[in-house]
């Protein structure tokens, strides 16, 4: 069975090429109705700014790397709240021609493994990205007083320990 597709309102490669042409009113252009502003709001507080970045040419990529550092880390988050004058950011430091960009997907974590099994008992709402995230922060010792704490079993034990450090490396 496949997974249905979404229609999205916004493309954003129309987007992104208008960002690499430096277009200061696109923010207008493409958040046209009320559907189409709340997803680009969205994708402009986190995805925007990595793809931008992410060019396929090392010399494009290093250019707007240092152009997001030298203008976007300075003034970024004072401008939270205000999607147009960030994405007007994100246009500033654009190369004023098309780039083509690689587009970094962060990898999901497995959600059928004793570690999620676990973290699912004290977090029913957790999702898979944030196994990751709880692992990078706690260590083997938590992660014994955790099972131990439920009363899982040596056997359990041992299989949430061996999710645990498949994870860490």
């Amino acid at each position: 069975m496949t997974k249905p597709t979404v229609k999205r309102k916004v493309d954003l490669f129309v987007v992104l090429e208008g960002l690499d042409r430096r277009n200061m009113k696109l923010y207008d252009e493409i958040a046209v109705d009320a559907e189409a502003r709340k997803e680009l709001d969205r994708e402009i507080g986190y995805m925007l700014p990595i793809w931008m970045t992410g060019a396929a040419r090392n010399d494009d990529h290093m250019a707007l790397i240092d152009r997001f550092n030298a203008c976007c880390n300075l003034h970024w988050f004072k401008l939270y709240g205000n999607p147009r004058m960030q994405l007007r950011l994100l246009a500033h430091i654009g190369l004023g021609r098309k780039v083509a960009h690689r587009f970094n997907k962060v990898k999901a974590a497995p959600r059928s493994t004793a570690l999620f099994d676990l973290l699912s008992l004290t977090h029913p709402d957790i999702r898979g990205q944030e196994v990751r995230i709880w692992v990078s922060k706690n260590t083997v010792e938590d992660v014994e007083e955790l099972a131990r704490g439920h009363g899982w079993t040596d056997e359990q034990v041992e299989k949430v320990l061996k999710n645990y450090k498949e994870m860490r490396t």
